[in-house]
C-alpha cells in the first residue's frame, strides 16, 4: 500500500509540475500573442494617421487652390474695372476738352 500511495504521489508531483509547465508556456503564448496585436495595432495607427495626414494636406492644397483662384477672380475682376473707369475718365477729359476748345 505504501508503494502505491509513493508512486500516486510521485504521479502528483509530476502532473502538478507539468500544468505548471504548460501554464507558463500558455501565459508566454499570450504575452508573444500580445505583443504582437499590440505592434499590429501601433501599425495600423501610424497607417491611419498617415491615411489623415495625407487627406488633410489634399484638402488644406484644394482650398489654398481654391482661395487662390478666387483671389485671381477678385483681382481681374477690379483690374478690369479700374481700366473701365481710367477710360471713362478719358471720354469725360476728351469730352471736357472738346466743350473747352470750344
Amino acid at each position: 500500500m505504501e508503494e502505491r500511495e509513493k508512486r500516486w504521489e510521485l504521479h502528483q508531483m509530476k502532473r502538478e509540475e507539468f500544468l505548471e509547465a504548460d501554464f507558463r508556456r500558455k501565459e508566454q503564448q499570450w504575452e508573444q500573442i500580445l505583443k504582437q496585436r499590440d505592434e499590429e495595432w501601433k501599425e495600423e495607427m501610424e497607417r491611419r494617421e498617415r491615411g489623415l495626414m495625407k487627406r488633410l494636406n489634399t484638402t488644406i492644397k484644394s482650398f489654398n487652390d481654391e482661395q487662390l483662384k478666387r483671389d485671381e477672380e477678385v483681382l481681374s475682376f477690379l483690374e478690369k474695372r479700374e481700366e473701365r473707369m481710367e477710360a471713362n475718365m478719358l471720354k469725360k477729359a476728351e469730352g471736357f476738352e472738346y466743350i473747352y476748345k470750344e
